[in-house]
């Protein structure tokens, strides 16, 4: 014995030797093992980045093709429409086939008009076309184009491909609603950023009117392609519902009574002043003839719901709710004027609200808000017609909708007692006025005046 142990015989000294070898063995195996793994594991992640970036650099290559997409129709020429050929079409003996015939040329048509829409928010200067607000706007357009560039019609086209063509344009009607309200944010950053830059002569530069002129070329391209998708899908509508009317072909109204028209729209802005503020100022419809003409209805009663509204505001803001409500605050009044040979049928609103300084009038067409703010009135609307009318830059969007079909408002201020607005609705046919021509028939200081 050893220190009291028995010692190692020949055999057992090996079997130990043997073991640790294989202990040695089996510890390096498994960090081969684990070596191996990790390698694999980090090779398998190298991989899945590398498909990754391959899958981003699809997607840009991809997105950058669409944009080049856009800026080729971009240069193409738009074809503006005249409700005099909405006209002869609702006197078309086929009616399906003129329903194919207007998905034909929307087909066509409006990939100009979107591409055209976004490239006014690209043009944004210092690069304030790169905001948030107007970058989700700007993917909209560009999905909506990208759905109608993507749709293919038949050889010879059928039935069949103007309703799935419907279903597009039901899309993108769905998509754009909001569109006003999204631009709406995107002028309070840019206007604290003109503010940044010039301090308090914010308002006098050369950005803050390419702002304004950029504007007013995209609202007004939106104006029209909402009339000419609405009017398609409203034929639609009409055709396959069984919906028939003498005098409705879509949305062009051929015997456009504008007493009814603004009886309707004081009706309903009386109700959302009601349910929005427990108070509406007393409204006196005078109407001088009930002469019907060709016109889309709902953008006369637009415009008459958008000037009411505001004599509402001026009302509301002048003499306080309580007086409102008791009624000893002046009331507003409306006259229509119209005659058979009148140029333009004209809508005058008359409030007794304050009236603004001459200087001042100009604010009311900003875009940046500067003075008036409808945004500071919460108005509710009672029903989804109600709802149709409560897009943000509600003077601005009117006197748009006048002048897409040669059309204009007009604001006249008398300081210290009221606003005269008056809307001119031309009332024989015209061709619709596109963005490339704006500034030709509206100089450039147009937001300088009433």
């Amino acid at each position: 014995t050893f220190c009291g142990k028995q010692p190692f015989t020949g055999m057992q000294r090996w079997a130990s030797i043997v073991g640790q070898r294989a202990s040695r063995i089996g510890v390096q195996r498994r960090m081969a093992s684990k070596d191996l793994t990790s390698r694999l594991l980090k090779l398998e992640h190298t991989n899945e980045e590398l498909f990754q970036d391959m899958a981003d650099v699809r997607v840009r290559a991809e997105h950058i093709s669409v944009l080049d997409d856009m800026r080729y129709y971009c240069e193409r020429p738009q074809t503006p429409v005249a409700l005099g050929i909405f006209q002869k079409f609702a006197s078309h003996g086929n009616k399906q086939s003129a329903l194919l015939e207007g998905a034909l040329f929307l087909h066509t048509e409006l990939p100009v008009r979107i591409a055209m829409g976004a490239q006014f928010l690209d043009k944004m200067p210092r690069g304030l076309g790169g905001l948030q607000a107007f970058q989700e706007v700007r993917a909209l357009f560009t999905t909506s184009f990208q759905d109608v560039r993507a749709f293919n019609f038949s050889q010879p086209p059928n039935v069949e491909d103007e309703s799935r063509f419907h279903e597009i344009l039901s899309t993108i009607q769905i998509r754009h609603k909001r569109v006003p309200e999204a631009i709406a944010l995107g002028c309070e950053a840019l206007r604290a950023q003109l503010e940044l830059i010039h301090g308090e002569s914010w308002w006098d530069s050369a950005e803050r009117k390419e702002i304004q002129q950029l504007l007013e070329g995209f609202f007004l391209s939106r104006v029209g392609i909402r009339f000419l998708v609405g009017q398609q899908m409203k034929l639609h509508s009409q055709y396959y519902d069984g919906v028939t009317s003498s005098n409705m072909f879509g949305l062009v109204d051929l015997q456009t009574n504008p007493h009814r028209l603004v009886k309707s729209a004081i009706s309903s802005v009386e109700r959302m002043a009601m349910a929005s503020f427990g108070a509406c100022p007393n409204i006196t419809l005078k109407c001088t003839s009930d002469i019907t003409f060709v016109q889309v209805a709902y953008h006369i009663k637009f415009i008459t719901i958008r000037l009411l509204r505001h004599a509402i505001q001026n009302t509301l803001a002048c003499y306080g709710l309580e007086k409102v409500k008791a009624g000893e605050a002046p009331g507003i009044t409306v006259t229509v004027a119209d005659g058979p040979d009148n140029e333009d049928l004209c809508i005058c609103v008359m409030d007794e609200g304050g009236g603004l300084p001459r200087s001042k009038v100009r604010y009311l067409w900003s875009y940046l808000h500067e003075d008036g703010e409808e945004r500071d009135w919460e108005w509710v609307a009672t029903s989804e017609e109600d709802n149709q009318f409560g897009e943000s830059f509600g003077l601005p969007l009117a006197r748009l909708r006048a002048r897409l079909f040669g059309g204009d408002v007009k604001v006249q201020t008398m300081e210290s007692y009221g606003l005269l607005t008056f809307a001119y609705i031309k009332k024989f046919d015209d061709a619709e006025l596109l963005p490339e021509r704006y500034s030709e028939v509206f100089e450039a200081e147009d937001d300088e005046s009433g």
